[in-house]
């Protein structure tokens, strides 16, 4: 991915490297349903566009309990989303193959290594 920012000037990767970490947290994962950066801390990060705004002073914060219960939340859902993307990846592959089913007496050809 870093190949493709920097283009043709491979030394100047550090002066893309925070774009490219921007992108990353930001990015929401297809399996998951959420960024990296939710998953492990909980919350959204900040943008350019949310450091230009002024905060808002009437929003309660709440308590680290509340916080906990918000991230176990969210890494619920991530287990079920994880889920839900296995199964259809598991259906898709299952699509290709064959059940075959041998009796007693069926002859087979064993490769043994």
């Amino acid at each position: 991915m870093l190949r493709c920012l920097v283009g043709n000037n491979i030394k100047s990767w550090d002066s893309v490297l925070c774009a490219a970490e921007f992108a990353h947290n930001h990015a929401v994962n297809k399996s998951t349903k959420f960024s990296p950066f939710r998953i492990v801390y909980g919350l959204v990060p900040q943008g350019p566009l949310d450091l230009g705004v002024t905060p808002d002073f009437t929003r309660s914060h709440g308590l680290a309990s509340d916080f906990v219960v918000d991230l176990t939340h969210i890494h619920t859902q991530v287990h079920d989303n994880l889920q839900l993307s296995v199964s259809k990846y598991k259906e898709a592959a299952d699509r290709h193959r064959r059940d075959v089913q041998f009796q007693v007496i069926d002859l087979v050809w064993a490769v043994l290594t």
